[in-house]
């Protein structure tokens, strides 16, 4: 085959996912061929122009920057990622957009003093937005009720009643990038690369492991207390932070509901030679209890992660709160498969096929990264 027999053929397969992965439930199931794929966009050129380029026939508007406000007291926050949206009708809706880190130069001119490291507090997270469509382009409600903003300072509870490091609630959540969105029309918050922000502790040899941003310095919070995958309700404004599906890097978290309406939740750790996960809740329309898996690539196994049946946890860990805290080193313990930053899952809609994209390890000269499929 040709490069740009290839090519096409990739294209196609894109277009084909893009269409599916968009379609109600009730047109999913129709099989769709080629010939539906009318047209590919032409690419873009390489360019350094500092601006936003598009390709002919796309466009573009601002819906909201950095320090808009979103109602009387709260502001937009800093350095988007994973944005969720939950249509209401064909006039309104409601976004969650991530507030993955801050660069301190341009809150603070780089200070490390309490007053800069309050500032950055207030930056990540997330924020709650109202849009509503006006003609053609859709805008941003400005003071609507549904606006809030989800910071490093809001106390969010650990589900379950669950206690960790003697709190069952943690100040703020962070390192928000990957996301998702569950059945019952909430929104998942991955906490990814929480090590910047307060150290961590390596739970084999108990070397402290130094953060990037310093706010340790003044906030003695765990770092136990972050790397969860966090659940908001844009309707009451409530978060939780979900013990059972484990804390480690979480780059997205893809939730589908199983043949016997449970929902499971796929998510990759962004770090390399890190793992893939899936959990599986014990009953429908919540994720506070269920069974964490890790993959095992070599062997095509998915692994349980659950102390009650694995004599090996039960050898390093007190109970299985202990081991959703420190997933990776359990991972390791039952000889899951490490893998080159594991980072979105993807899952079509009409083959059921899992799409898992991963970016790359150049410690293993893999430089580009690869897309698996299970």
């Amino acid at each position: 085959m040709t490069i740009e027999l290839q090519r096409r053929k990739f294209l196609r397969f894109l277009g084909y996912s893009a269409l599916t992965s968009q379609l109600p439930a009730s047109l999913a199931n129709r099989k769709i061929t080629d010939s539906s794929i009318t047209q590919v966009i032409q690419g873009i050129q390489p360019t350094n122009v500092d601006e936003l380029v598009l390709a002919t026939g796309l466009s573009y508007e601002i819906l909201i920057k950095w320090r808009d406000p979103i109602n009387k007291t709260e502001r937009f926050g800093f350095n988007n990622d994973f944005i969720g949206l939950l249509q209401n009708d064909n006039e309104s809706a409601i976004l969650w957009v991530n507030h993955e880190y801050i660069h301190p130069l341009f809150i603070a001119g780089n200070l490390r003093t309490l007053e800069a490291v309050d500032a950055e507090r207030r930056e990540v997270g997330g924020s709650i937005l109202r849009i509503k469509r006006e003609g053609k382009q859709w805008k941003f409600i400005r003071n609507d009720k549904i606006n809030k903003r989800i910071d490093a300072t809001t106390l969010i509870p650990f589900t379950s009643n669950t206690s960790i490091k003697g709190s069952k609630v943690a100040e703020g959540t962070l390192a928000n990038c990957g996301g998702g969105i569950t059945p019952w029309n909430t929104f998942l918050s991955c906490e990814e690369n929480y090590i910047l922000f307060y150290q961590d502790i390596d739970p084999v040899t108990g070397q402290i492991l130094p953060s990037r941003f310093k706010w340790e310095r003044f906030y003695d919070n765990h770092p136990e207390h972050y790397g969860w995958v966090v659940e908001i309700d844009p309707q009451t404004h409530s978060a939780k932070k979900h013990i059972a599906l484990g804390r480690f890097a979480h780059e997205s978290a893809t939730c589908i509901v199983s043949s016997n309406g449970n929902p499971v939740v796929y998510s990759g750790d962004d770090k390399n030679d890190e793992c893939l996960y899936k959990f599986i809740a014990d009953k429908p329309n919540s994720l506070e209890s269920g069974t964490l898996y890790v993959a095992d690539i070599i062997h095509g196994k998915w692994l349980a992660l659950d102390w009650a049946t694995s004599k090996t946890l039960q050898k390093h860990f007190k109970d299985q709160t202990e081991v959703c805290i420190y997933a990776r080193h359990a991972a390791r313990l039952l000889g899951a498969t490490p893998l080159d930053r594991p980072e979105d899952i993807e899952i079509n809609p009409v083959t059921g096929n899992i799409f898992v994209t991963i970016t790359n390890n150049p410690l293993k000269a893999n430089f580009h990264g690869e897309i698996h499929k299970i």
